[in-house]
Parts: C-alpha cells; structure tokens; sequence
C-alpha cells in the first residue's frame, strides 16, 4: 500500500547542507527567476522556476515541459549538489533532466494531482522539501485510499516504482517548528526542489 508515510525518506538532509540547496536554488532564481503557473486559466498560488535542459510550466498551452524561461533563456544547469543529494538516497542522477523548483507562500497549496507530464513516467521523481512544514496527502491509485502526513524540512520524498503513480497534494503550509525542524529560509514559506527523470515534451 502506498502511504504518504511510506513515500518519505530517512535519514534527513543535513541542515547545513539544507541552506546549501538554498544557496544554490537563489542562483538559480538569479538566472531564470520565479513565474506563476496557470491552471484552467487561474494562476495557481505557488511560483515555481526550473533548471536543466527541461523545465515544468503550466500556461494556456496547457501542462508541459519547455527547453526555456518564458523570458526566452534557456534554463540554468541543475547545480551539482542536487544530483550529489540524489546519489545518496539511490536515485540515478545521470537520468535526471529537470530541477523543478515551487515555491509556496504561507498560504500557497498544491491540489491533487499525478505527475504524469513526462515523457517517460517511469523515472524516479524526488522531491527535497525546505522551509516550513506542510500537510501532505497522498493517494493510492490501486485502492484510492488516502493518507496524510506533517512532511519536515529536509525529509525527502520519492515517487518510483507502485508509488510513481501516485496522486498527492499539499493542503497547506504550516507553522514553522524552530526548535526541533529549523527552517533554512530567511522567511516564511516552503520550497519544494523536484529532480525529475524523463522530462521533456510527451
């Protein structure tokens, strides 16, 4: 069974190591800097960037993965430390094409949804959340059962194999947890970095 506790990964990212990703995902936003998405013709109320030769967007062309900003650059490199952090948990980082970045305000979320815009959906997405913590919701797309979770700064998430075609959302933002899960952000909010294998067009 498919569970959002099940999909979460241990150990969890170093804190140190945390404000590194965030140092690198700045640069990123230096280069190509954050857009908001449009789904069914709303904007959806997170901000999102990429980098690697593919990049996630939603716009009147509908759900799909782009070489280029809508500035009309291409993306930036997806840095090395990402793909380093992606090596340690198991995932083949050579196969990975896009670092897909979301940005959420305090009282952004995501609604339900699969990740099925790839062009090959059988490649690991692994997703590094940074900042404050969320309500995660998962389904199981074999039974349609649900199940939440509190995801932690820090702690990954990886869809591959059964859990590749999950459904999953964020229904909020949460309070911060300073004691006991620091946020690396310099203020409120969450960043989800997604790596993503087999991006590019369908």
């Amino acid at each position: 069974m498919i569970t959002a506790e099940s999909t979460i990964l241990n150990p969890p990212i170093s804190y140190d190591e945390q404000v590194q990703l965030v140092a690198e995902i700045r640069e990123i936003r230096r280069a190509a800097p954050l857009f908001q998405p449009f789904a069914g013709g709303l904007g959806m109320s997170v901000r999102i960037t990429n980098a690697g030769p593919w990049g996630w967007t939603a716009d009147g062309l509908g759900y799909r993965y782009t070489d280029r900003h809508p500035e009309g650059q291409p993306w930036p490199r997806i840095p090395r430390l990402f793909l380093d952090v992606a090596e340690r948990y198991g995932v083949d980082s050579s196969r990975i094409d896009c670092a897909h970045i979301v940005v959420y305000g305090p009282g952004a979320k995501l609604g339900k949804h699969q990740d099925r815009t790839e062009h090959d959906r059988s490649g690991d997405v692994f997703t590094v959340p940074l900042g404050d913590p969320c309500q995660r919701i998962v389904w199981d797309p074999t039974t349609d059962t649900e199940t939440r979770a509190v995801l932690y700064s820090g702690y990954p998430v990886l869809l591959s194999g059964p859990s590749r075609a999950a459904f999953h959302s964020v229904r909020r933002v949460l309070a911060p947890d300073p004691m006991f899960h620091p946020s690396p952000l310099d203020r409120p909010g969450r960043i989800a970095l997604s790596l993503r294998q087999g991006a590019g067009p369908r």
